[in-house]
C-alpha cells in the first residue's frame, strides 16, 4: 500500500509541477550524464570545485555527501558566481 502511495504521489506531483514550470516557460534539468557548457561559464572557481571531487580521500563526510551528484556542485558554481562588468 505505501509503495502505491509513493507511486502516485510521485506521478501526481510530477505532473502538477511540468504543468506549473509551463505556465512561467521554465524547465527544471540538471544536467546529466551529458551536458554542454560554455567555457566562459565554467572557468575558474566552478570548475574547481567540480574537480575536486576527483579525489575522494581528502573530502569529509559533508563534502563526500554534495558530491554524489556534482552536477549539482557545478550548476551552483555556475551561477552564484559574479557576472563581468
Amino acid at each position: 500500500m505505501l509503495t502505491y502511495a509513493q507511486f502516485m504521489e510521485y506521478k501526481l506531483s510530477h505532473f502538477i509541477d511540468k504543468a506549473f514550470e509551463g505556465c512561467f516557460a521554465y524547465q527544471s534539468v540538471l544536467p546529466g550524464a551529458f551536458s554542454v557548457l560554455r567555457w566562459e561559464a565554467v572557468r575558474g572557481r566552478p570548475i574547481e570545485e567540480f574537480l575536486k571531487g576527483l579525489n575522494k580521500r581528502s573530502l569529509g563526510l559533508l563534502e563526500l555527501n554534495m558530491f554524489l551528484t556534482e552536477d549539482r556542485i557545478m550548476c551552483y558554481y555556475i551561477i552564484g558566481q559574479k557576472l563581468p562588468t
